[in-house]
Protein backbone atom coordinates (compact mmCIF):
# COMPACT_ATOMS: atom_id res chain seq x y z
CA UNK A 1 0.00 0.00 0.00
CA UNK A 2 0.99 3.97 -0.21
CA UNK A 3 2.13 4.08 3.72
CA UNK A 4 4.33 1.10 2.96
CA UNK A 5 5.71 2.15 -0.18
CA UNK A 6 6.37 5.07 1.83
CA UNK A 7 8.47 3.49 4.59
CA UNK A 8 10.36 1.85 1.90
CA UNK A 9 11.28 4.70 0.29
CA UNK A 10 12.60 6.21 3.46
CA UNK A 11 14.38 2.99 4.51
CA UNK A 12 16.62 3.62 1.16
CA UNK A 13 16.83 6.64 0.98
CA UNK A 14 18.21 6.28 5.00
CA UNK A 15 20.60 3.55 3.30
CA UNK A 16 22.09 5.35 0.64
CA UNK A 17 23.12 7.78 2.55
CA UNK A 18 24.51 5.94 5.46
CA UNK A 19 26.85 4.04 2.87
CA UNK A 20 27.49 7.41 1.57
CA UNK A 21 28.48 8.97 4.73
CA UNK A 22 32.05 7.30 5.26
CA UNK A 23 33.11 9.71 1.76
CA UNK A 24 30.99 12.84 2.99
CA UNK A 25 31.61 15.50 6.10
CA UNK A 26 28.05 16.08 5.04
CA UNK A 27 24.94 15.90 3.27
CA UNK A 28 22.89 18.42 2.09
CA UNK A 29 19.08 18.00 0.59
CA UNK A 30 18.25 21.47 -0.51
CA UNK A 31 14.93 22.86 -2.16
CA UNK A 32 16.31 25.73 -4.82
CA UNK A 33 12.98 27.15 -4.99
CA UNK A 34 12.50 27.71 -1.35
CA UNK A 35 15.66 27.75 -0.25
CA UNK A 36 14.77 25.26 2.90
CA UNK A 37 17.57 22.50 3.79
CA UNK A 38 17.69 19.66 5.60
CA UNK A 39 21.18 17.65 6.72
CA UNK A 40 20.90 14.11 6.17
CA UNK A 41 23.88 12.78 7.20
CA UNK A 42 27.34 14.48 9.33
CA UNK A 43 30.74 13.56 10.16
CA UNK A 44 31.48 13.49 14.17
CA UNK A 45 34.49 16.17 12.84
CA UNK A 46 32.18 18.31 11.18
CA UNK A 47 29.64 18.91 13.86
CA UNK A 48 32.20 20.46 15.77
CA UNK A 49 31.66 23.56 13.24
CA UNK A 50 27.95 23.99 14.90
CA UNK A 51 26.94 24.67 11.16
CA UNK A 52 22.63 24.38 11.35
CA UNK A 53 21.13 21.11 10.20
CA UNK A 54 17.97 22.41 8.96
CA UNK A 55 16.52 25.83 7.58
CA UNK A 56 14.98 27.86 5.09
CA UNK A 57 17.84 29.93 3.81
CA UNK A 58 20.56 27.54 2.93
CA UNK A 59 22.58 30.05 0.66
CA UNK A 60 22.76 32.69 2.73
CA UNK A 61 23.27 30.49 6.23
CA UNK A 62 26.42 28.86 4.05
CA UNK A 63 27.88 32.00 3.65
CA UNK A 64 27.43 33.34 6.58
CA UNK A 65 29.08 30.53 8.35
CA UNK A 66 31.51 30.47 5.98
CA UNK A 67 33.48 33.11 7.21
CA UNK A 68 33.53 31.77 10.55
CA UNK A 69 34.39 28.10 9.76
CA UNK A 70 36.64 28.54 6.49
CA UNK A 71 40.58 28.78 6.09
CA UNK A 72 40.70 32.69 5.79
CA UNK A 73 43.12 32.57 2.65
CA UNK A 74 39.92 30.45 0.94
CA UNK A 75 37.09 33.03 2.08
CA UNK A 76 37.10 35.56 -0.39
CA UNK A 77 37.00 32.93 -3.29
CA UNK A 78 34.67 30.92 -1.43
CA UNK A 79 32.30 33.91 -1.03
CA UNK A 80 32.64 34.57 -5.07
CA UNK A 81 31.67 31.09 -6.49
CA UNK A 82 29.22 30.08 -4.15
CA UNK A 83 26.20 32.21 -4.86
CA UNK A 84 22.93 30.48 -6.03
CA UNK A 85 23.48 32.06 -9.30
CA UNK A 86 26.19 30.41 -9.93
CA UNK A 87 25.41 27.52 -8.31
CA UNK A 88 22.65 27.08 -10.46
CA UNK A 89 23.68 28.06 -13.30
CA UNK A 90 26.60 25.59 -12.99
CA UNK A 91 24.05 22.88 -12.69
CA UNK A 92 22.43 24.05 -16.24
CA UNK A 93 25.52 23.80 -17.89
CA UNK A 94 27.74 20.89 -16.08
CA UNK A 95 25.20 19.41 -14.60
CA UNK A 96 27.62 19.66 -11.26
CA UNK A 97 29.05 22.36 -9.24
CA UNK A 98 32.31 21.55 -7.57
CA UNK A 99 34.30 23.73 -4.96
CA UNK A 100 37.27 22.79 -3.44
CA UNK A 101 38.37 24.94 -0.24
CA UNK A 102 39.87 24.73 3.61
CA UNK A 103 37.87 24.20 6.69
CA UNK A 104 39.46 24.95 9.80
CA UNK A 105 38.77 22.01 12.72
CA UNK A 106 40.57 24.10 15.34
CA UNK A 107 43.82 25.63 14.10
CA UNK A 108 44.09 22.76 11.87
CA UNK A 109 43.58 23.21 8.31
CA UNK A 110 41.29 20.24 6.24
CA UNK A 111 40.75 20.36 2.39
CA UNK A 112 37.32 19.53 1.30
CA UNK A 113 35.92 19.20 -1.53
CA UNK A 114 32.27 20.55 -2.56
CA UNK A 115 29.82 18.72 -4.93
CA UNK A 116 26.01 19.68 -5.96
CA UNK A 117 24.37 17.37 -8.07
CA UNK A 118 20.40 17.84 -9.07
CA UNK A 119 18.10 15.01 -8.79
CA UNK A 120 17.34 13.10 -11.52
CA UNK A 121 14.01 14.43 -12.40
CA UNK A 122 14.62 17.95 -13.69
CA UNK A 123 11.35 19.35 -12.68
CA UNK A 124 12.28 18.54 -8.99
CA UNK A 125 13.55 21.78 -7.60
CA UNK A 126 16.02 19.78 -4.83
CA UNK A 127 19.74 19.40 -5.39
CA UNK A 128 21.71 16.99 -3.55
CA UNK A 129 25.24 18.88 -1.57
CA UNK A 130 27.70 16.42 -0.32
CA UNK A 131 31.31 18.01 1.09
CA UNK A 132 34.04 15.24 1.36
CA UNK A 133 37.36 15.03 3.20
CA UNK A 134 39.99 14.95 0.32
CA UNK A 135 42.58 16.50 3.11
CA UNK A 136 44.49 13.35 2.56
CA UNK A 137 44.81 13.29 -1.12
CA UNK A 138 45.57 16.99 -1.59
CA UNK A 139 48.54 16.21 1.06
CA UNK A 140 49.89 13.79 -1.51
CA UNK A 141 49.34 15.76 -4.58
CA UNK A 142 50.43 18.61 -3.09
CA UNK A 143 53.98 16.60 -1.65
CA UNK A 144 54.48 14.67 -5.71
CA UNK A 145 53.98 18.57 -6.91
CA UNK A 146 56.97 19.62 -4.57
CA UNK A 147 58.81 16.25 -5.28
CA UNK A 148 58.41 17.15 -8.94
CA UNK A 149 60.06 20.75 -8.34
CA UNK A 150 62.89 19.79 -6.36
CA UNK A 151 63.61 16.90 -9.30
CA UNK A 152 63.25 19.36 -11.77
CA UNK A 153 65.45 22.27 -9.82
CA UNK A 154 68.74 22.72 -9.41
CA UNK A 155 69.26 22.83 -5.72
CA UNK A 156 72.24 25.09 -5.85
CA UNK A 157 71.74 27.31 -8.19
CA UNK A 158 67.83 27.16 -9.00
CA UNK A 159 67.86 26.92 -12.94
CA UNK A 160 66.46 23.53 -14.28
CA UNK A 161 68.81 20.53 -13.25
CA UNK A 162 69.78 17.06 -15.31
CA UNK A 163 66.18 15.60 -14.50
CA UNK A 164 64.47 18.22 -15.88
CA UNK A 165 66.87 17.99 -19.47
CA UNK A 166 66.01 14.27 -19.69
CA UNK A 167 62.08 15.42 -19.70
CA UNK A 168 62.53 18.23 -22.26
CA UNK A 169 65.00 15.84 -24.71
CA UNK A 170 62.14 12.90 -24.12
CA UNK A 171 59.82 15.89 -25.18
CA UNK A 172 62.12 17.54 -28.51
CA UNK A 173 62.77 13.83 -29.42
CA UNK A 174 58.92 12.90 -29.58
CA UNK A 175 58.46 16.56 -31.63
CA UNK A 176 61.43 15.24 -33.95
CA UNK A 177 59.90 11.57 -34.78
CA UNK A 178 56.54 13.32 -35.12
CA UNK A 179 57.97 15.58 -37.50
CA UNK A 180 56.43 18.77 -36.63
CA UNK A 181 59.51 19.85 -34.42
CA UNK A 182 60.38 23.85 -34.58
CA UNK A 183 63.82 25.30 -35.22
CA UNK A 184 66.07 25.22 -32.07
CA UNK A 185 69.52 25.42 -31.32
CA UNK A 186 71.57 23.91 -27.89
CA UNK A 187 74.34 26.13 -26.42
CA UNK A 188 77.08 24.38 -24.46
CA UNK A 189 78.61 25.79 -21.68
CA UNK A 190 81.29 24.49 -19.31
CA UNK A 191 82.89 26.53 -16.99
CA UNK A 192 86.36 27.23 -17.19
CA UNK A 193 89.04 26.54 -13.53
CA UNK A 194 86.79 25.10 -11.61
CA UNK A 195 88.83 22.67 -9.67
CA UNK A 196 91.47 24.93 -9.04
CA UNK A 197 89.35 27.14 -7.05
CA UNK A 198 88.15 24.03 -5.25
CA UNK A 199 91.52 23.34 -5.00
CA UNK A 200 92.97 26.21 -4.28
CA UNK A 201 89.90 28.06 -1.82
CA UNK A 202 87.63 24.87 -1.16
CA UNK A 203 84.19 23.87 -2.36
CA UNK A 204 82.80 26.94 -0.77
CA UNK A 205 83.98 29.19 -3.40
CA UNK A 206 83.91 26.57 -5.70
CA UNK A 207 79.91 26.58 -5.39
CA UNK A 208 80.08 30.44 -5.45
CA UNK A 209 82.21 30.05 -8.81
CA UNK A 210 79.44 28.14 -10.27
CA UNK A 211 76.51 30.23 -9.26
CA UNK A 212 78.48 33.13 -10.78
CA UNK A 213 79.00 31.08 -13.69
CA UNK A 214 75.05 30.30 -13.69
CA UNK A 215 74.40 33.86 -13.87
CA UNK A 216 76.41 35.06 -16.53
CA UNK A 217 74.85 32.21 -18.67
CA UNK A 218 71.14 32.92 -18.09
CA UNK A 219 72.44 36.63 -18.21
CA UNK A 220 73.01 35.75 -22.02
CA UNK A 221 70.21 33.28 -22.74
CA UNK A 222 67.89 35.56 -21.22
CA UNK A 223 64.55 34.41 -22.94
CA UNK A 224 65.70 30.81 -22.67
CA UNK A 225 65.70 27.37 -20.47
CA UNK A 226 68.68 26.96 -18.38
CA UNK A 227 69.91 23.59 -17.26
CA UNK A 228 72.33 22.62 -15.27
CA UNK A 229 73.45 19.29 -16.50
CA UNK A 230 76.92 18.76 -14.78
CA UNK A 231 79.12 20.29 -11.90
CA UNK A 232 80.38 22.45 -14.32
CA UNK A 233 78.30 21.90 -17.46
CA UNK A 234 75.35 24.00 -18.35
CA UNK A 235 73.06 24.01 -21.62
CA UNK A 236 70.63 26.52 -22.95
CA UNK A 237 67.64 25.30 -25.39
CA UNK A 238 67.45 28.26 -27.50
CA UNK A 239 63.89 28.92 -29.50
CA UNK A 240 62.02 32.29 -30.55
CA UNK A 241 64.27 35.32 -30.42
CA UNK A 242 67.05 33.95 -28.54
CA UNK A 243 67.54 31.15 -31.46
CA UNK A 244 66.91 34.46 -34.10
CA UNK A 245 69.97 36.32 -32.02
CA UNK A 246 71.89 33.62 -31.46
CA UNK A 247 75.31 34.06 -32.76
CA UNK A 248 74.67 37.92 -31.30
CA UNK A 249 74.17 35.87 -28.46
CA UNK A 250 77.20 33.54 -28.41
CA UNK A 251 79.34 37.20 -29.12
CA UNK A 252 78.02 38.49 -25.59
CA UNK A 253 78.99 35.44 -24.36
CA UNK A 254 82.91 35.90 -25.49
CA UNK A 255 82.67 40.00 -24.67
CA UNK A 256 82.31 38.36 -20.66
CA UNK A 257 85.15 36.14 -21.14
CA UNK A 258 87.14 39.00 -22.63
CA UNK A 259 86.19 41.51 -19.53
CA UNK A 260 86.44 38.69 -16.96
CA UNK A 261 90.31 37.57 -17.94
CA UNK A 262 91.19 41.19 -17.22
CA UNK A 263 89.65 41.06 -13.63
CA UNK A 264 90.01 37.52 -12.87
CA UNK A 265 86.05 36.76 -13.16
CA UNK A 266 84.54 33.32 -14.60
CA UNK A 267 85.76 32.89 -17.61
CA UNK A 268 83.00 29.96 -19.55
CA UNK A 269 83.12 27.99 -22.34
CA UNK A 270 80.45 27.98 -24.93
CA UNK A 271 79.18 26.11 -28.51
CA UNK A 272 76.49 26.20 -30.30
CA UNK A 273 74.90 24.25 -32.98
CA UNK A 274 71.36 24.51 -34.77
CA UNK A 275 68.73 21.37 -35.28
CA UNK A 276 68.88 20.18 -38.98
CA UNK A 277 65.43 18.89 -39.59
CA UNK A 278 66.20 15.14 -41.83
CA UNK A 279 69.54 15.17 -40.33
CA UNK A 280 69.27 15.09 -36.81
CA UNK A 281 66.80 12.25 -35.48
CA UNK A 282 67.45 12.90 -31.65
CA UNK A 283 68.45 16.24 -29.44
CA UNK A 284 71.67 14.43 -28.46
CA UNK A 285 72.52 15.12 -32.20
CA UNK A 286 72.42 18.59 -31.80
CA UNK A 287 73.93 18.46 -28.15
CA UNK A 288 76.93 16.90 -29.56
CA UNK A 289 77.86 19.22 -31.80
CA UNK A 290 77.61 21.91 -29.44
CA UNK A 291 79.84 19.59 -27.27
CA UNK A 292 82.35 19.94 -29.85
CA UNK A 293 82.34 23.51 -30.72
CA UNK A 294 82.50 24.41 -26.87
CA UNK A 295 85.78 21.86 -26.85
CA UNK A 296 87.38 23.64 -29.20
CA UNK A 297 86.22 27.17 -27.75
CA UNK A 298 87.32 25.71 -24.63
CA UNK A 299 90.95 25.10 -26.20
CA UNK A 300 90.86 28.79 -27.65
CA UNK A 301 90.64 30.27 -23.59
CA UNK A 302 92.94 28.12 -22.39
CA UNK A 303 95.86 29.07 -25.37
CA UNK A 304 94.93 32.76 -24.76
Amino acid sequence: DRLSAQRQSTVTYASIVQALAADYFSIYYVNTDTDHFIEYSSHEQYQELNIEKSGDDFFNMSRHNITRVVHPDDAEMFLSAFTKENVLAELESDKAFTLTYRLMFGSAPTYVHMKATRMEDRSDPHIVIGVSNIDDQMRREQEYARALRMANQDALTGVKSLHAYTEEERRINQAIAEGNQQPFAVAVCDVNGLKQVNDTYGHAAGDQYIKDACSIVCNVFKRSPVFRVGGDEFVAILAGSDYASRDELMQMLDRSNEVNRENDGVLIAGGIAVYQPGQDESLSAVFDRADTAMYENKNQLKSL
